[in-house]
């Protein structure tokens, strides 16, 4: 069984399901805890180890779906579900 700072994978993925909307902000996510701050958020992107996302322009506000974010973190963690 994997463990996410104490968390079983699949009771982590179900609080991701049940608290984000479905197109989530930075803060959204720093909240459930796939992101530290804005800055590693941004760090993340530019190294394309986040999530995909939509920006409608070049400094736009990042937005990322929810049913990618799920499929980006269960890819992380080698689960499927």
């Amino acid at each position: 069984m994997q463990l996410i700072n104490g968390t079983r994978c699949e009771e982590y993925i179900q609080k991701i399901e049940r608290d984000l909307p479905e197109f989530c902000g930075v803060k959204d996510l720093i909240k459930v805890g796939i992101f530290k701050s804005g800055t590693s958020a941004c760090e993340a992107r530019q190294s394309g180890n986040s999530p995909p996302y939509l920006q409608i322009s070049k400094h736009g506000r990042v937005m990322y779906p929810k049913h990618e974010v799920i499929a980006w973190v269960r890819g992380k963690m080698n689960v499927h579900l």
